[in-house]
């Protein structure tokens, strides 16, 4: 059944005509393609926390019933003791041992009852700490297929972070082209000023001239 639920999420492929619509929207608004940019590097860090997110409460998820704790349990002690969430009913209480309430036919519970929303928001805030490298550790794994699962997660993050950072980084620096150009005018001019041994005063007049054309530019 998990399966079958798992296969579903085949359907969110429908998201890549999000480009067609895009493509529709730059015809008719006028927009810098500097700031498209930018939102897609932060539509890409949010799809991608999301994804993580999903992925690392599924890590948790499988394990349930299996009496192996998982992150949620540690996160679930951390409510509590914040008064988030109530503690849940221990139903081997009225018993000796748990072999008595086994045998009585009481099923313990391995999990507090946190809903979903908790276990989204502490995943989705774990993805955006780990996709951007921060890393707090207050939500770690717990288990050796926990540890494995968030090995990978953190590589993955380290690569959307990487591309993220330094295509916005070139992105930005494409908002101020006139400034761009002009250092590297600049450059030029003083490169070929030392090159050639241009006389100092006829270099101060020169790189004048070209401060005072920029500012007439703007």
């Amino acid at each position: 059944l998990r399966l079958v639920r798992m296969l579903r999420l085949m359907k969110l492929m429908r998201v890549a005509k999000a480009s067609r619509i895009y493509k529709r929207l730059e015809e008719h608004i006028a927009i810098a393609s500097a700031y498209v940019s930018l939102i897609k590097f932060l539509m890409l860090l949010l799809f991608s926390a999301h994804w993580l997110a999903c992925f690392w409460v599924l890590v948790a998820e499988v394990r349930y019933g299996t009496g192996t704790p998982t992150w949620i349990d540690v996160l679930a002690d951390k409510l509590v003791s914040a008064g988030e969430i109530k503690p849940h009913w221990n139903p081997l209480a009225p018993y000796e041992s748990s072999s008595a309430a086994h045998a009585a036919g009481v099923c313990v519970p391995q999990h507090y009852p946190i809903n979903h929303f908790f276990k989204y928001q502490a995943a989705f805030y774990w993805a955006i700490v780990t996709v951007t490298s921060v890393g707090y550790g207050d939500i770690t794994p717990v288990t050796t297929s926990e540890m494995s699962c968030c090995s990978l997660a953190i590589l993955v993050g380290a690569g959307i972070w990487a591309y993220i950072i330094g295509n916005a980084c070139s992105t930005l620096a494409m908002l101020d082209c006139d400034t761009l150009e002009h250092k590297q005018l600049m450059d030029q001019v003083n490169k070929f000023v030392s090159v050639h041994n241009v006389n100092p005063e006829f270099t101060t007049k020169l790189r004048r001239y070209f401060i005072q054309r920029k500012r007439l530019d703007r």
